[in-house]
């Protein structure tokens, strides 16, 4: 979708608790018609900044590292090389660089916000990937509907190197 596109028309201040620390910020809202279904809808939940600034920082410094391997494995989505490289699997942080950066930020702030917002309070992170769009590589990933997951989360690190997309 072109950018601005998506109007996220509904607001409310999210307190996150997580590890002994606090996060706040807003939480905006989207809701699109379900295609198909007459009368049923999908929602879009977006938080700003809900990495800082130093956090983003060390993601990016962390995948640009000659020393991390990604993977170009064909997408269940449309069989193009997926350039992605997982971080945590079945609940469980890979050994790695990362592992140091995205503990803290699953533990204090995805995890309780998802258990918060959808009342599940079994709700467990169990997949982390990081996904490269580079020149000469995927450029995007198509809509789709991840059949395996309660919810999706997306961190977008660098949305204003790019147009389009719900993110």
């Amino acid at each position: 979708l072109p950018r601005g596109s998506v109007a996220f028309a509904h607001e409310r201040e999210v307190v996150i608790a997580g590890g002994g620390r606090e996060w706040r910020g807003t939480e905006e809202r989207a809701d699109f018609p379900k295609a198909g279904a007459e009368g049923a809808g999908r929602r879009v939940l977006r938080l700003r900044r809900l990495l800082g600034p130093h956090e983003v920082d060390r993601v990016l410094e962390h995948a640009c590292s000659a020393v991390l391997e990604y993977n170009n494995n064909p997408d269940s989505v449309d069989g193009k090389p997926t350039y992605e490289t997982y971080f945590m699997v079945e609940a469980q942080h890979v050994p790695g660089g990362l592992r140091d950066v995205i503990r803290p930020i699953v533990a204090e702030r995805i995890q309780p916000y998802v258990r918060e917002r959808y009342g599940c309070s079994e709700a467990t992170v169990c997949t982390c990937l990081l996904r490269r769009y580079l020149p000469g590589e995927r450029r995007a990933h198509p809509a789709h509907y991840d059949i395996d997951a309660y919810c999706t989360v997306v961190v977008g690190l660098n949305p204003g190197d790019f147009d389009g997309g719900l993110y």
